[in-house]
């Protein structure tokens, strides 16, 4: 059973600009499933057939029948983790959101574990904490990877009392001069447009919660992940992909 916070259509952010009007088949769903049932038959270990099988089930029951959607990683990606990843998490994040706030030491945990074989790509999905999603944006658009992953770990360690004070002084913490001018670059329409993008890209994909997260493989698999799994849950999917 996966815990996860649904919008029922409820947006915070809106997309200033949509070029795309996708109507979003079940058939990517089916298509994954079958994909792991034909994985499943070529393993040899018990234990790893039951892990695919659970893994399935993770996938037929995760939605997000649109990854087939999801936009590439890049360099302009928030990545943690293994710089030539054999497996990477792409999630969709709110850091007003209780699930993703207990997600988010599971998924730390996972590249800590495999810390050269998996990355991991946050992306804002802010139904609940849109300032929270800009000043992360922001440390991260002016400060790099490491200052944006130590502000977000810092965010979600607090949820949910994550006021402003804490996100102006985490930010000069990590490096802004002063409170003026982390607040000018949270207003700031490149930071604007980094969260509108991230949740235009969340919405094309069918996501309507969070967290929403895509297991991608080095050879262009995608296993949907809906809600806040445990860490024996993940473990055991990327495990099984790890091991063919």
């Amino acid at each position: 059973m996966y815990k996860m916070h649904e919008e029922n259509n409820k947006e915070v952010v809106h997309p200033t600009t949509s070029k795309k009007n996708i109507s979003i088949s079940k058939a990517i769903i089916i298509a994954g499933v079958i994909i792991a049932l034909a994985i499943l038959l070529t393993q040899s270990s018990v234990g790893r057939e039951q892990a695919l099988i659970d893994a399935t089930a993770q996938i037929a029951g995760g939605g997000g029948s649109g990854s087939g959607l999801l936009n590439g990683v890049t360099s302009d990606d928030f990545s943690r983790g293994a710089k030539n990843p054999k497996i990477t998490i792409v999630e969709f994040s709110d850091f007003g959101c209780s699930f993703c706030s207990s997600f988010h030491p599971t998924l730390r945990d996972i590249i800590n574990k495999y810390p050269d074989d998996i990355a991991w790509v946050y992306r804002h999905l802010p139904f609940r904490n849109n300032e929270a999603a800009l000043a992360a944006e922001c440390v991260g658009q002016e400060l790099g990877d490491e200052a944006f992953w130590k502000y977000s770990d810092k965010l979600f360690a607090n949820y949910p009392d994550i006021t402003n004070d804490l996100m102006v002084s985490e930010a000069i913490g990590l490096g802004f001069k002063n409170e003026k001018d982390f607040w000018a670059c949270q207003s700031s329409e490149n930071v604007a447009k980094g969260v509108q993008a991230d949740a235009a890209e969340a919405r094309l994909i069918g996501a309507t919660g969070t967290p929403h997260s895509i297991i991608l493989t080095k050879d262009g698999r995608t296993f949907p992940l809906r809600g806040a799994s445990s860490f024996e849950q993940v473990d055991q999917i990327v495990s099984v992909l790890l091991n063919q």
